[in-house]
């Protein structure tokens, strides 16, 4: 068994694990057991349980990641529907462990990978080093917090509004704005409610 394998096993387990108890009681031997392999072949891999975390958002994360960048740069994402193809794909693929991720309260984790990606995208994508990109890191810090507030809704609501509709109105909020988003909705109560 290789070393990928190895790190797939304890990633695994630790999803199993952390579906049923918070972070906090879930304890190195239970998870070795639960992997198959002992404590010390644990820390060869991981320094701690937090550090197992971060890896496997970094596994769950990984296509996006790679979506990204194969798309070459920033300008022709945000020209196109990329970015809702990119969200579905995420929830698609890893929505169960997205969800443990929510419930648990560590998506602040994924945010954050999610934002330094791209900012590292832009920022290769238009390699001026003079270039001061102090507005698109605010804009994006913005944008990925409310995003991940909204998948946050999200999870607490499924049952209203179905997976594909979700990443359209994500699409819509992130192509339109949410103020433009919120007029038009009231607009359209408006409308409803005359005779």
């Amino acid at each position: 068994m290789g070393t990928l394998d190895t790190r797939m096993n304890f990633i695994n387990a630790f999803w199993k694990l952390y579906e049923k108890k918070s972070i906090e009681k879930i304890s190195i031997n239970e998870l070795c057991r639960e992997a198959g392999y002992n404590r010390t072949t644990f820390y060869v891999y991981y320094d701690n349980i937090y550090d197992l975390l971060d890896k496997a958002i970094d596994v769950m994360f990984q296509p996006i990641k790679e979506k990204l960048f194969a798309s070459g740069n920033f300008h022709d994402i945000l020209d196109s529907k990329l970015i809702a193809e990119f969200l579905f794909d995420a929830f698609s693929s890893e929505n169960h462990n997205l969800e443990i991720l929510f419930k648990r309260n560590h998506q602040w984790i994924f945010g954050e990978k999610i934002k330094n990606e791209i900012f590292r995208l832009i920022k290769n994508s238009y390699g001026n080093p003079e270039a001061d990109f102090q507005n698109i890191e605010g804009y994006l810090e913005y944008h990925v917090s409310a995003v991940i507030g909204v998948m946050k809704f999200w999870f607490i609501n499924r049952e209203k509004l179905a997976e594909e509709d979700f990443v359209k109105m994500i699409y819509d909020i992130s192509s339109k704005g949410v103020l433009n988003m919120m007029l038009d909705e009231i607009n359209a109560m408006e409308n409803k409610v005359k005779p």
